[in-house]
């Protein structure tokens, strides 16, 4: 029983650290102020802020209601959502606790088997609109996102199984 417990714990650490080194790429390509990755709650009914690679020290890590702001236009549009200027400024108000100068915003939906299960999301602040280019990167990280998670799974399952057999 505990270690069934222990390898839980060590895939969850497994997810978070690889997912924590995909924005860091993301973060690397992009320049961004902020770049955050949303996952839906169980129930998706909300949106939870599981990565976080920021500048900010305003950023909400309060669940997000689905159907609500950019992130919830992303999720109900199934596609890319890029803006600038005063949209992008306003579109972040859901995100941060202050002011924050964001100049530009994009996010990207990541789908598992057709579902949408959340969204990468990036903004910056020294207006450098985000390109065609720029979201490319982001759906690819994006599709990494679902294979981390994806290839946890099944190691999970793997040893689950594995553990099954050995207990008799």
């Amino acid at each position: 029983e505990d270690m069934v417990q222990r390898r839980k714990h060590g895939s969850v650490k497994a997810i978070h650290d690889s997912l924590y080194s995909l924005l860091a790429v993301v973060e690397r390509a992009l320049t961004p102020n902020t770049v955050a990755l949303y996952w839906l709650s169980g129930d998706e009914t909300t949106l939870q802020l599981r990565e976080l690679r920021t500048v900010s020290n305003h950023m909400r890590e309060s669940a997000l209601r689905v159907g609500e702001g950019v992130l919830g236009a992303v999720l109900k549009r199934q596609e890319p959502v890029v803006l600038t200027g005063d949209a992008a400024r306003r579109a972040v108000q859901s995100i941060y606790d202050g002011k924050e100068p964001v100049t530009d915003f994009a996010a990207v939906p990541i789908r598992d088997r057709g579902h949408v299960r959340g969204v990468l999301m990036a903004d910056r602040t020294e207006h450098k609109p985000f390109t065609e280019d720029d979201q490319t990167i982001m759906m690819t990280m994006a599709d990494e996102v679902v294979r981390t998670i994806q290839v946890e799974r099944i190691l999970g399952e793997m040893d689950q199984e594995k553990f099954q057999r050995e207990r008799f």
